[in-house]
């Protein structure tokens, strides 16, 4: 959101600031372009394991959350339909306007997550989803890119509505044959979402101040060699 202004002035640096912390690769090289002039360090995300835990028992129905795509969703969710007529009485549950308990809740019941990310920075959703124990497919924003993989979920090119409902058939379908397909995707999904851990925050943080007070400008540290 830097584009909507900074009170007139032209970077971080007029404000004070030394050091940007980025939360994920994209943002990183986003800044890397704006910002030159300033130190920039990855200190990844994490998000809460001890709320978005795997189910054993599954609904076979849809969670989305269709803010930053109400027109795609809508799309999807017609052309879905229509081409599967035996899987119109799935439930689609809409995650908006709801505590993240709820949104822990609903990801934790539902067997399928179609994604509608967005110019998401690291695509913490997604995340949630894979450490929910939920098959993931549709669109990842430009953020989770860096974790996304065709091992852990099924994904569109960016806008490809037409593709996204395909994606979402393989998912439903992977679900619904069960095995070990399923098992397997389930498993590497919950691994992404498990790199991204309260205590890889901890580290990163801890060491990004460390080097900080001893005075290493450090420009674009990775934090994962």
């Amino acid at each position: 959101m830097v584009f909507r202004g900074l009170e007139g002035r032209a970077s971080y640096a007029d404000f004070g600031v030394s050091t940007i912390l980025c939360e994920g690769r994209h943002v990183l090289g986003y800044c890397r372009r704006r910002f030159p002039e300033l130190p920039r360090v990855l200190v990844p995300v994490c998000i809460d394991h001890d709320r978005f835990q795997f189910q054993q028992q599954k609904r076979l129905q849809i969670a989305f959350a269709p803010r930053k795509r109400p027109m795609e969703a809508a799309f999807i969710q017609d052309l879905f339909r229509a081409e599967n007529p035996e899987w119109r009485t799935i439930p689609w549950i809409q995650m908006s306007d709801i505590p993240e308990s709820k949104v822990a809740q609903v990801l934790g019941d539902s067997a399928v997550y179609l994604s509608l990310s967005r110019f998401e920075s690291v695509g913490l959703s997604i995340l949630e989803a894979f450490a929910s124990g939920c098959a993931s497919a549709g669109f990842t924003g430009f953020g989770a890119r860096e974790f996304v993989t065709d091992a852990n979920g099924f994904w569109a090119a960016e806008d490809d509505c037409l593709d996204a409902a395909t994606q979402l058939v393989r998912a439903v379908q992977l679900v619904t044959d069960g095995g070990q397909p399923y098992s397997d995707l389930l498993e590497s999904a919950h691994l992404s979402a498990r790199y991204y851990s309260r205590q890889r925050l901890a580290k990163r943080i801890v060491e990004f101040w460390q080097g900080f007070l001893e005075g290493d400008g450090t420009s674009d540290s990775a934090g994962d060699q």
